[in-house]
Formats: C-alpha cells, sequence, structure tokens
C-alpha cells in the first residue's frame, strides 16, 4: 500500500511527536532532584532498662554537676564523684570516704570548706592568776530609773551560707533537719526568703516560726 505525499509527511511529523515527548519525559527525569531515603534513628535505651545492672546514685553538694547517675556495681564515692564533674573549688574532702562503696538509691553530699573564721573562733585572753582583779565600780544612785539586763540575742544564721554545725544549733533542728536543709539549698540554689523552710521536709508552720527569729536567708 502506497501512501500519498501528504499522507507520508503527517506520519513523519507524529513520530518526530513521539520521539520528541519520549526526549521531553526522559529529560524531565533527569532535571528532578532526587529523593533522599529517610534514615531512621534507633535512640539509646533509657536507664532504667539497665536498672538490673546498674545502681541509680544521687550526687549532690560542691561538685559540678549535681543530678542523678548511674554506676555500675562495685563503684565507689570517688568514682560518683568524678561522675558528676569532681569536685569544686570549695569541696570540703576531708569529710568525704572516696574508697566508701556506693549502693542504689543511696545520695553522696560533698560538704563545703569553713572559713577561716568559722575554723578559728576569737577566744577571750586568759586572766594571769597573779593579775588583780578590778575592783567593782559603784552605781551612781538613779532613783528614777530602773537598771534592767540585757539578754544575749542569739546570732543570726544566714540559710544560704551555714555551716551543717550552725544549722544543728538552731531551736528544734538536729542533724538529719539540717542536712534536709542543706539538700534543699543545693538543689534550689540557695533560699530566697524564710518561708521557703517550710518546703523542707520535717519542717512545720509551728517550728517555722521557732527558727524564723534565728534565720535569714
Amino acid at each position: 500500500m502506497e501512501f500519498s505525499r501528504p499522507q507520508k509527511l503527517l506520519i513523519a511529523v507524529g513520530l518526530l511527536g513521539v520521539v520528541g515527548g519520549v526526549v521531553l519525559l526522559s529529560l524531565q527525569r533527569l532535571a528532578r532532584p532526587a529523593v533522599p531515603t529517610p534514615v531512621v534513628y534507633t535512640p539509646p535505651p533509657a536507664p532504667v532498662a539497665a536498672g538490673r545492672s546498674l545502681n541509680a546514685v544521687h550526687v549532690a553538694g560542691e561538685v559540678r554537676t549535681p543530678g542523678l547517675y548511674w554506676l555500675p556495681p562495685g563503684a565507689r564515692v570517688g568514682d560518683a564523684i568524678r561522675a558528676a564533674g569532681g569536685q569544686t573549688a570549695l569541696a570540703d574532702m576531708t569529710s568525704v570516704n572516696l574508697a566508701a562503696p556506693v549502693q542504689d538509691g543511696s545520695q553522696v553530699i560533698v560538704g563545703r570548706l569553713r572559713t577561716a573564721a568559722e575554723l578559728s573562733p576569737v577566744k577571750p585572753a586568759p586572766v594571769s592568776p597573779s593579775q588583780p582583779m578590778p575592783a567593782p565600780q559603784p552605781r551612781p544612785a538613779t532613783p528614777t530609773s530602773v537598771t534592767r539586763p540585757v539578754s544575749a540575742q542569739p546570732a543570726i544564721v544566714s540559710l544560704n551560707q551555714a555551716t551543717p554545725e550552725q544549722l544543728e544549733a538552731l531551736p528544734g533542728i538536729g542533724q538529719e533537719l539540717a542536712r534536709r536543709i542543706l539538700y534543699y539549698r543545693y538543689e534550689h540554689g540557695g533560699f530566697r526568703s524564710v518561708d521557703q523552710l517550710a518546703e523542707v521536709e520535717g519542717i512545720g508552720p509551728q517550728r517555722l516560726e521557732q527558727l524564723r527569729p534565728y534565720v535569714r536567708p
């Protein structure tokens, strides 16, 4: 079957159109950016998953990074302090037993160094036995005035700077409550007001009012 010249021309144009479409689709596929394959990241196991083999230890006080740390069995207090970034420049390491083993759920508190004034309190000069005592001076008669003894006011303790011994000397505060006050101070960055003592476990409203005259932030 023979085609006329116009028919041959139409067939040629149709073939060119098909070839051009195929080439155009190929160019579009090449120009299209490739879609990256998504990467799935598997999170590390939580510390609780290893709780059967690790011990949870709370490190607080004068360490660089206080917090909860998971230590292997057989770890010592020194290992717990190293896990918390080591001690600060104000740490009193003489009161810490670095060789003591740590148990699951235990707490390690590094105390703070006491100041020179606290370590060397001022004592009255001794009186020599051979030195005569000064004779008491008679008081002038003042019938219109009454002399009353002046009661010594106790020193006010700063909650943010007090040592464990100073806290234990407060009325109604023993060794355990002093430790809780220090722990609250380390965890919350200090006391902003005396009323925050009520947030310490073991200090109720009555004891707070009893301590209020003797403490300040």
